[in-house]
């Protein structure tokens, strides 16, 4: 008869990691299907199959389970915009695949969870605290994914703020979507944003040598 090899027990640190992954998820599915005001640390832990004293030992309260949940939806929303551009990328420049897939991206609920979150914040100074370091660093992560994926035109003056321009532009654009679509001015303003960003992404020409 063949001995089935007993797996081997996973340490604390790897039970700690897949209970606290297990929140995360819970976290993020309850405030995409529910939003902020109906998520609840018992209807998180009923998702997620644990206890309310699992959770706190992760997260003290709920600004800090929210705050760690929307690092997770960030993290989650980078990985579905490169996996979009993939897709962009064959129909598309490149400079115009990377504003199409966010664009693509800006519309998902997990997006538009984020943005309800940036909203009750404003009047949450416990969420705010927990969500400005995560916005600071998923800006930063944005910049980098941005310098990554057209790195010849990273150093560019125009570069980083024709960036964050394209981005806060598509972000007013996808509140008024999820209210009020209005395909027409989409596509005049994501026609503009491609321009811009092919105007960024553009290599500037050498200069001539003096006396060439």
């Amino acid at each position: 008869m063949a001995v089935t090899p007993l797996r081997p027990r996973r340490t604390q640190a790897e039970r700690r990691a897949v209970t606290r992954a297990a929140l995360l998820d819970a976290a993020v599915a309850c405030l995409v299907e529910q939003g902020y005001a109906g998520t609840t640390t018992p209807a998180v832990c009923v998702r997620a199959g644990l206890s309310q004293g699992a959770l706190f030992k992760h997260f003290p309260s709920k600004p800090a389970l929210v705050g760690a949940a929307a690092a997770h939806l960030f993290e989650s929303l980078i990985g579905q915009y490169l996996q979009e551009l993939t897709r962009a990328a064959r129909r598309a420049d490149r400079a115009e695949a990377a504003v199409r897939a966010l664009w693509t991206v800006f519309q998902r609920p997990e997006l538009m969870t984020a943005l309800e979150l940036y909203l009750a914040a404003r009047q949450d100074p416990a969420l705010a605290a927990e969500l400005k370091p995560v916005m600071d660093r998923h800006a930063r992560a944005l910049r980098e994914q941005a310098r990554e994926l057209f790195p010849s035109a990273a150093d560019a003056p125009r570069f980083a703020p024709t960036l964050d321009l394209i981005l806060e532009t598509l972000q007013g654009m996808a509140l008024s979507h999820a209210i009020a679509p209005d395909p027409a001015h989409e596509r005049r303003v994501l026609a503009l944003a491609i321009d811009l960003a092919r105007q960024a992404v553009a290599t500037a020409p050498r200069r001539r040598a003096a006396g060439g």
